[in-house]
């Protein structure tokens, strides 16, 4: 959270969760969603906190072992750049304590250019859950048919032993 009215709000809010949690010196990170006609939605952000936020800041906040069934979301992850640069190790030390790891890329930014295409084609060989609407897997696809992109998006299956 960052250290402003909403960061102590929120702190107020979810005691005593909350004690543990990092403070940015930034403003915390707001969203407003707009609903379309046709179901879309857009997401309004501001970079806030998120801006700072780290794999470490992340991980001090998760149990060192998780429980059976227990699964580790990560979202909005092209919104928080320094997180972006420990996500390898993120998902490598949460598989290590025991979680099962879901993926919503969200839509970057910038688009999907070759590099985000690169970076989350890795990360979902990392996942047991992938979390993608059509738009998303058209664009990390880079095909425009969503039957096409839909068969492309099944050369991820793998069978996983545990």
């Amino acid at each position: 959270i960052g250290d402003d009215i909403f960061g102590r709000w929120l702190i107020d809010s979810f005691k005593p969760d909350s004690r543990r949690w990092p403070i940015a010196p930034t403003p915390t990170t707001a969203s407003a969603c707009l609903a379309h006609p046709n179901g879309e939605r857009t997401f309004l952000t501001s970079q806030g906190h998120l801006a700072v936020t780290s794999a470490k800041d992340v991980l001090t906040l998760l149990p060192r072992r998780a429980k059976k069934g227990e699964i580790a979301l990560l979202c909005g992850g092209f919104l928080s750049p320094r997180l972006l640069l420990g996500y390898d190790e993120l998902m490598e030390v949460l598989r290590a304590r025991g979680f099962e790891i879901a993926l919503d890329t969200g839509w970057p930014s910038g688009g999907w250019t070759p590099t985000q295409r690169s970076h989350v084609r890795r990360w979902i060989g990392n996942c047991d859950h992938i979390l993608l609407n059509e738009i998303e897997t058209s664009g990390l696809s880079g095909k425009r048919d969503i039957v096409t992109a839909g068969r492309w998006m099944l050369g991820f299956r793998r069978v996983r032993t545990r």
